[in-house]
């Protein structure tokens, strides 16, 4: 795999992981989420995705919340907003400076008003991103990531913005820069609108020399990550990686083939006509390894997992992760293994939520049923390699030749 000679463009990505614990965040989403849809409008698909109108939650997103930041701005001067870089998330949205809500007060705002490149459309709009459920107009403004430009970015000037998270404050984020080619096979989030994605908007204008973009998570918190566009950084990983293409042809979604699945000497599946061609989705929101119900059971009976007592999940006794098989999952050519350490999260509840709670080893491996309860007829084809997986690699994700690339990463020094 050739190294691409154009113009790159590169920013640091941050890691912020927040508990917030399943047993508070749901009964506060039974006892506000429909006020607050009913009072500023709930998108129309949010009724197919819940028989009660509920924004999605699941059993993880209850529980525990990475995010992985960025730093872009909006218009002319630019003004600066801190974004999370989501695989599967198109709309671009940010709050607007005439804001109302109980939110509004902890946020960046923007300012129309401000800015000599603001394009006005004023669509009506409404989104839910969790915990954000928001409304507002659909305007159009230029972007800048690092040095990249990006003119008449579509984006959601919010004007009220709430939160179905009581504590979630304003140090997580302000927008979401989105890497989706488009709809996403598993819409987890819910728009009324559904815009092209920062990602799209840069190739249909032919702004990077090559329409390839890489991630590098960080690999311990504290320590910077990076995403690259226009290219790739070999500094970032070694040996050469290993190209797989789009899988099926006409997804839209960046999700591949997986071949095999192995659990140490318990357990181990291959895709060779007797069991359905497994689609791996990659994800950069959430940590899980979400697994269709039959293959994610048979999984869980090889590892000896009790319930938490604080969280509705599993967990390992953390003095046994050294002892826990790998995880290997297998693509066309190349297979990446999972230590006990990378698909197990430590954590300790917060006082006022979990009395003399101690730390836990929550396990990222899930039936994806669980994961994600209220996304109606899941395939059983589905693999969600979330942050667990991408923390192993470094990814490059090439739009033109529909690939993505897997190289182990390189273990920097700080």
């Amino acid at each position: 795999m050739s190294l691409a000679n154009g113009t790159k463009f590169s920013l640091p990505l941050f890691e912020s992981t927040h508990v917030l614990p399943e047993s508070s965040t749901r009964n506060f989403i039974g006892r506000q989420s429909q006020s607050i849809l009913h009072n500023h409008g709930s998108p129309s698909r949010l009724s197919e995705s819940s028989p009660h109108g509920e924004p999605p939650v699941s059993l993880i997103l209850g529980h525990d919340y990475f995010l992985y930041t960025t730093n872009i701005s909006l218009g002319t001067p630019p003004q600066p907003f801190r974004a999370v870089v989501d695989l599967m998330w198109n709309d671009l949205f940010v709050p607007s400076a005439e804001c109302s809500g109980s939110h509004c007060e902890t946020k960046a705002y923007y300012n129309s008003s401000a800015s000599s490149s603001f394009s006005k459309n004023n669509t009506a709009s409404r989104l839910f991103y969790a915990p954000i459920v928001a409304s507002g107009h659909v305007n159009n403004e230029s972007l800048t990531i690092a040095d990249l430009v990006v003119p008449n970015q579509p984006f959601h000037e919010l004007n009220h913005y709430d939160t179905i998270w009581p504590d979630f404050g304003h140090e997580h984020f302000d927008s979401v820069l989105g890497l989706a080619m488009d709809r996403s096979i598993l819409e987890t989030h819910i728009a009324q609108n559904i815009l092209p994605s920062p990602i799209k908007r840069i190739v249909d204008e032919g702004l990077l020399d090559d329409n390839i973009f890489s991630i590098l998570l960080p690999e311990h918190s504290g320590e910077p990550g990076d995403i690259t566009f226009g290219g790739y950084n070999n500094e970032f990983f070694t040996g050469e990686p290993v190209s797989h293409p789009l899988f099926p042809e006409n997804t839209t979604s960046w999700q591949i083939q997986v071949t095999s699945l192995a659990l140490g000497d318990g357990y181990s599946a291959t895709t060779d006509g007797s069991l359905p061609a497994w689609k791996g989705l990659l994800m950069s929101r959430y940590p899980i390894l979400g697994f269709p119900q039959k293959v994610g059971s048979e999984l869980l009976k090889h590892i000896n997992v009790t319930h938490s007592r604080c969280f509705e999940t599993f967990v390992v006794d953390c003095k046994s992760i050294s002892e826990l098989p790998d995880l290997t999952i297998g693509f066309t050519g190349q297979k990446i293994t999972l230590t006990g350490e990378d698909y197990i999260w430590r954590t300790t509840a917060p006082e006022e939520f979990c009395p003399d709670a101690v730390e836990e080893c929550v396990l990222l491996i899930v039936l994806l049923i669980d994961a994600l309860p209220p996304v109606p007829n899941i395939p059983n084809d589905i693999i969600m390699l979330g942050s667990a997986f991408l923390k192993k690699i470094y990814g490059i994700f090439d739009w033109d030749k529909r690939t993505i690339s897997f190289a182990h990463r390189q273990h920097r020094q700080y």
